[in-house]
């Protein structure tokens, strides 16, 4: 779609060419928009690849297409924005960002907040020539956005609660902004949950982020490495109860949450939980079911 959220095939044609020769690694996002629908690439070629990372939270591909070189940006919305001058609108006509930001900043959260997970998609002209580097994502017109969906699956919630009975509790961690966050935690019955984002993380001591982890069930903008410290921290918490220790089971499953793709948790986490269920929870049962069975079957039924 374009900024001003009408169907767009220039948006959908640039986001396509920004996939298809990505080669930094496969991600589903990634592979929805090949498999959505195809272009005809005859007349491409891949001059140059500025790989995403997690601090610019972008990927630019710089392209032969038709003997125009240009550079196509596609990201998470905020960061593509930061890159551009201008918007190009439907009839080409450009517009300053500074114009229309707002705008675009306001049809961003709504789509958020509805669960949907929104990327930009910019562009600029180059020369073909051009050694390429990060600098040279700048001065870009904003052309739109893409935004995906993929619902989590109709018995989720229910598995979780059933969980919630046996002392399990879920932690969500993810990459995506608070409000989509917030969307799919509600989706899940987790309507309520405390959520704690991965600039606040940043600003806070580990004793203080071992706390918070104890408390939050919903991690959001998270990184890769902010998600291996959420995991790592949480331990099998101990009670004395009369003559003997009792163990309770406060199991944490750590879940890395895509929006776009909830069937592609992050497996680690998964296989953390399920041992430690098997190593500090084997007295968890229900109706005759150990809690490294009932662990199995809660992983089959999430993905």
């Amino acid at each position: 779609m374009s900024a001003n959220g009408e169907p767009s095939g220039k948006v959908a044609r640039y986001a396509y060419l920004n996939a298809y020769y990505e080669t930094g690694f496969n991600n589903p996002i990634d592979e929805a928009i090949r498999s959505y629908r195809a272009y005809d690439v005859k007349e491409c070629r891949k001059l140059a690849e500025i790989p995403y990372d997690f601090y610019r939270k972008r990927l630019s591909m710089l392209i032969s297409d038709s003997g125009s070189s240009v550079l196509i940006t596609k990201g998470a919305l905020t960061n593509v924005l930061a890159a551009c001058s201008h918007v190009e609108n439907n009839d080409g006509t450009l517009t300053a960002i500074d114009e229309v930001r707002e705008d675009i900043e306001q049809s961003y959260e709504s789509y958020s907040a509805q669960g949907l997970r929104t990327l930009g998609v910019a562009y600029k002209v180059m020369d073909a020539e051009k050694e390429l580097d990060k600098d040279d994502e700048t001065g870009m017109r904003f052309l739109g956005g893409l935004t995906l969906f993929d619902p989590p699956k109709a018995n989720c919630a229910q598995t979780i609660e059933q969980l919630r009975q046996l002392g399990v509790t879920l932690k969500i961690i993810t990459g995506d902004n608070r409000l989509v966050a917030e969307s799919v935690s509600q989706q899940l019955g987790l309507s309520g949950s405390k959520i704690l984002t991965g600039p606040e993380i940043a600003q806070i001591s580990g004793n203080a982020l071992m706390n918070q982890v104890a408390e939050v069930n919903v991690f959001a903008e998270v990184e890769p490495n902010q998600k291996e410290q959420i995991i790592i921290f949480p331990k099998p918490p101990r009670q004395l109860s009369g003559d003997r220790h009792t163990h309770y089971c406060r199991c944490y499953f750590g879940l890395a949450l895509s929006t776009f793709r909830i069937a592609n948790w992050l497996s680690t986490a998964s296989a953390n939980c399920a041992g430690f269920i098997r190593g500090h929870c084997r007295s968890l049962s229900r109706n005759g079911r150990s809690g490294k069975a009932y662990i199995l079957s809660f992983r089959k039924d999430l993905t």
